[in-house]
């Protein structure tokens, strides 16, 4: 049995003990009080009285052996932590200093789509227009793609053209591999919703 488990049957001994010894005092108080001013109790009232002054003391007592219990350990766990004593006079180990976090925070997307860029980011730039019968453009444009991240099954192509609410064109091939998308917004579309798609895609492609 290890130290842990005696030192919980010694505390679970001493609170048995204290209810005994409380409910004998209640028990015998009772007797000697009813004899004193000469009433007669009922037949087993000093034993029940007692019974119940064990059982409240039992309870009562739970929560300081409780405590005491976990002093005890904490005490135990601190001995074994000091296994080395701490010596004075030695220097205090260096602190690495760690460089902040200089990573580029994602384009947040605005809740209205206004003539201007709306992302401009590594090998992509989407920018907002208005065409006729003021009817809002997106145009995209891509640098560096290859065909497969352009087209894939994966690709900046198609993500866009899932994206309800815009109408997209064929995409136009430029000198050196660069390719533009234009997309005219569906009348009642979603916008906080559509640009926010849109960034959220283009960021898989930086």
């Amino acid at each position: 049995m290890d130290k842990c488990q005696r030192q919980r049957l010694t505390l679970l001994s001493l609170r048995g003990l204290l209810s005994a010894c409380v409910g004998l005092v209640t028990g015998f108080g009772a007797y000697m009080v009813a004899k004193h001013f000469g009433v007669e109790l009922p037949g087993g009232t000093e034993v029940l009285s007692g019974c119940a002054a064990g059982a409240i003391t039992w309870f009562a007592a739970r929560s300081k052996f409780q405590f005491t219990e976990e002093c005890m350990h904490m005490a135990r766990g601190a001995e074994l932590r000091q296994d080395r004593p701490v010596q004075l006079g030695k220097a205090r180990p260096v602190r690495t200093m760690v460089a902040p976090n200089t990573t580029k925070p994602a384009t947040s997307a605005p809740a209205v789509l206004n003539n201007g860029p709306l992302f401009s980011r590594g090998r992509l730039q989407v920018s907002v227009e208005t065409g006729e019968d003021a009817i809002k453009v997106l145009v995209v444009r891509t640098k560096g793609l290859s065909g497969s991240e352009f087209k894939g099954n994966n690709g900046l192509r198609p993500r866009l053209e899932a994206v309800a609410g815009v109408k997209w064109e064929n995409p136009k091939n430029e000198q050196n591999g660069n390719r533009t998308m234009t997309g005219k917004l569906v009348k009642g579309a979603n916008e906080s919703e559509i640009a926010a798609k849109i960034v959220s895609i283009c960021e898989r492609f930086v």
